[in-house]
């Protein structure tokens, strides 16, 4: 199975490739305003921000290595509940890379779980570069799905068997969907999300949200948690356990001040390790019986590169150690960075069972 520092080496060595061309022109490629044009459930024939190979890559480069940590850890929180079933079956709604199926995988090998066959179903309305496709298990082959369309459109196919899955996964893609009607003759992307789910064949089915979070976490992917509960209530789930990972029991204390409506939230804390001044690297302990999880190191070339972005671009000016002097644009290269601070990281991972009698 491919390791997280060989995908990202050969990432980055296509992303070097390219910006040493003197081609790129940096502004363009890591504006924030534009990333807002980039939503999942836009039509699949829409131009979209992940379609620019150049900025994909440096998105992998900047966070690929945290996504990684976060599925695995949330997959290794629950898969025994799968060690002696035949099959775990997933929905990733924002597959993006599909780094969350090859989280699944690299557990189930690393703990030597041979017997379930993953069954994964990826949805995303762009198919991404550098996809982790090509690493499908010989064994998942025939189960492995991608779908390349929106939300809206993948719901409203008669022949999407939603309903069937074990583990309903939400990578970095709860906040998409959107409260908002399009058309007053239509329903929302969360009520029809919400449509699907109430009709679930499973007695016992999981679903791992990741939240955005900064400071706080975002109250708009905490109420978007709380009526998933509601929904899943209503159609006889009960909620057996929920989990949270995060660095802080603030964080966590956070959510049921802000609108989850549980009993207990069970925590698993990511620690972290001070190794120089003020920065901080992913503390590992909990994946320990998986072999642990490779850090990346202060000086990984990557990280390097990624700091001294703006002396790449065809924008640059000639003042050496000023490359960015006269420059019109607005674009904060210096600031680029990867991300190694478990204070972003909020995961959620709910189990429900059907109550009986």
């Amino acid at each position: 199975m491919l390791t997280i520092t060989e995908y990202l080496k050969e990432i980055f060595e296509k992303f070097e490739e390219h910006c040493n061309e003197g081609t790129v022109s940096m502004p363009e490629l890591v504006s924030l305003g534009k990333v807002k044009q980039n939503d999942p459930h836009r039509k699949s024939d829409e131009s979209s921000f992940y379609s620019n190979p150049t900025y994909l890559q440096l998105y992998l480069l900047k966070y690929a290595h945290e996504y990684g940590f976060e599925y695995l850890s949330m997959y290794n929180a629950f898969i025994k509940d799968f060690e002696n079933k035949d099959e775990i079956s997933v929905v990733s709604l924002g597959c993006g890379a599909m780094l969350d199926y090859w989280a699944l995988a690299y557990v189930l090998e690393k703990k030597k779980l041979s017997r379930p066959v993953v069954k994964y179903l990826g949805i995303d309305a762009i198919k991404w570069n550098h996809s982790l496709e090509a690493e499908v298990r010989d064994k998942d082959k025939e189960t492995f799905k991608f779908s390349q369309e929106s939300f809206e459109h993948f719901f409203k196919r008669p022949d999407n068997e939603f309903n069937t899955y074990d583990v309903y996964f939400f990578p970095k893609s709860i906040s998409e969907f959107s409260d908002e009607k399009k058309k007053c003759d239509e329903i929302s992307d969360m009520e029809m999300l919400l449509n699907q789910l109430s009709e679930t064949k499973k007695d016992t089915i999981y679903f791992c949200i990741t939240l955005r979070k900064n400071k706080i976490v975002s109250n708009s992917d905490i109420g978007k948690v709380q009526k998933i509960i509601d929904k899943m209530t209503e159609n006889g789930l009960r909620v057996e356990e929920v989990t949270c990972i995060t660095d802080t029991q603030a964080a966590i204390d956070q959510l049921k001040e802000n609108g989850l409506r549980v009993e207990h939230v069970e925590p698993i804390l990511l620690g972290r390790k001070r190794r120089h001044k003020d920065k901080y690297v992913w503390e590992t302990d909990i994946l320990e019986d998986i072999g642990g999880y490779p850090e990346i190191p202060e000086d990984d070339p990557i990280n390097g590169y990624i700091l001294d972005l703006n002396t790449k671009c065809k924008h640059r000016s000639s003042e050496k150690g000023n490359p960015c002097k006269g420059c019109k644009y607005s674009c904060y290269l210096r600031k680029e960075q990867r991300m190694k601070k478990t204070k972003y990281v909020c995961d959620l991972i709910l189990k429900f069972k059907r109550e009986r009698g």
